[in-house]
C-alpha cells in the first residue's frame, strides 16, 4: 500500500514537473513570440521615427527655403518702399515745381491781362466801298478809298485825326489830354496806350473802340459800319471842351458858368456800346 502510494507520488511528480516543463517551454515560446512583437513593435517605431524625422527634416528645409523666399520678399519690400519714399519726394517736389509754375502762370495771366487793359492794338475791317463817310459831328464829308491809302488828317477843332487804310484795314491816330493838358490816350495808326491813373478800361473789335475814363464816363468812341465812319467823344484843349456827337460839334469853355452842366449833360447822352467788367470782356458789346 505505501509502495503504491509512492508510486503514486512518483508518477504525479513526474506529471508535475512534465507540466511544468511544459509551462516554462510555453512561457518561453510565448516570451520568445512577445520578445519577436516587442522588436517588430519597436523597429515598427523606429522605422515609424525615421520616417517622421525625415519629413521634419524636410519641412525644415522647406521652411528654410520659405524663410530665405520671405528674406527675400522684405528685402524687394524694403527696396519698392525706398523707392516709394523716394517716388513720393520726388512727387512732392514735382508739385511744388507745378505749384510754383502755376503761380508763375497765374502772375504772367494776370500781366498779360493788365498790358490787355493799358496797351493794344485795334484795326477797323474796311469793305468794297468806294467811298467812305467820316462824320466828325457837324463837320463830315465823303472820302474815296484810294485817297486813304495814304494818311488823311482831319481837325476836331485844334485836335489832329488821322486815317489810314493799310493792307485792307482801316487805321486811325489821334491823341487826348485832360482838362490840364495831360496826355490821357493815344493810338497811333490803331496802337493804343491809357494813362491808367486817368483811364478806367478800353473795349474794342473790327468795328469800334470805346474809351472810359475813371469817373465812369465815356470820352471816346468811334465806329466804323459799312461805309460810315462816326466819332463821338469830349476833347479838352486849353480854353474848352470840344463836344462831338452825330450833328453836333460844340466847344464849351473853362470859364462858362453852366460849363460843367452842359458837360455831364453831353456825357450822360453818350451809350456805352461795349462790356467793361468781369475776367474775359474784351471784344464784347453790350446787347442794346
Amino acid at each position: 500500500m505505501a509502495e503504491s502510494f509512492y508510486l503514486i507520488m512518483k508518477k504525479m511528480n513526474i506529471y508535475y514537473l512534465v507540466g511544468l516543463v511544459i509551462i516554462l517551454i510555453g512561457t518561453y515560446v510565448a516570451y520568445i513570440g512577445s520578445s519577436r512583437d516587442s522588436e517588430k513593435t519597436i523597429q515598427d517605431l523606429k522605422d515609424s521615427l525615421n520616417l517622421k524625422n525625415q519629413e521634419l527634416q524636410q519641412k525644415q528645409v522647406s521652411l528654410e527655403k520659405k524663410q530665405d523666399e520671405n528674406n527675400v520678399l522684405s528685402e524687394k519690400i524694403l527696396q519698392f518702399q525706398e523707392k516709394l519714399d523716394s517716388n513720393t519726394d520726388a512727387i512732392g517736389k514735382a508739385t511744388d515745381e507745378i505749384s510754383k509754375i502755376s503761380i508763375k502762370t497765374n502772375q504772367i495771366s494776370n500781366i498779360i491781362k493788365n498790358e490787355q487793359r493799358q496797351k493794344g492794338a485795334v484795326e477797323f475791317e474796311t469793305n468794297d466801298y468806294e467811298y467812305y463817310f467820316v462824320d466828325l459831328g457837324m463837320v463830315a464829308g465823303m472820302q474815296k478809298k484810294s485817297d486813304l491809302q495814304r494818311e488823311e488828317t482831319n481837325f476836331i477843332n485844334g485836335i489832329p485825326f488821322t486815317m489810314f487804310i493799310k493792307k485792307d484795314k482801316f487805321l486811325v491816330s489821334l491823341n487826348m489830354k485832360d482838362k490840364d493838358g495831360n496826355l490821357i490816350f493815344a493810338i497811333n495808326r490803331g496802337k493804343w496806350a491809357i494813362n491808367k491813373n486817368e483811364i478806367f478800361s478800353v473795349n474794342y473789335d473790327l468795328n469800334g473802340i470805346e474809351v472810359i475814363d475813371k469817373r465812369g464816363d465815356v470820352i471816346l468812341q468811334i465806329d466804323l459800319i459799312e461805309n460810315r465812319f462816326r466819332v463821338i467823344g469830349t476833347f479838352f484843349e486849353s480854353d474848352g471842351v470840344t463836344l462831338i456827337h452825330p450833328q453836333l460839334l460844340a466847344k464849351v469853355l473853362y470859364s462858362e458858368k453852366n460849363y460843367k452842366i452842359r458837360l455831364k449833360e453831353f456825357q450822360m447822352n453818350i451809350k456805352r456800346k461795349f462790356v467793361h467788367y468781369g475776367e474775359d470782356y474784351l471784344g464784347k458789346r453790350l446787347k442794346n
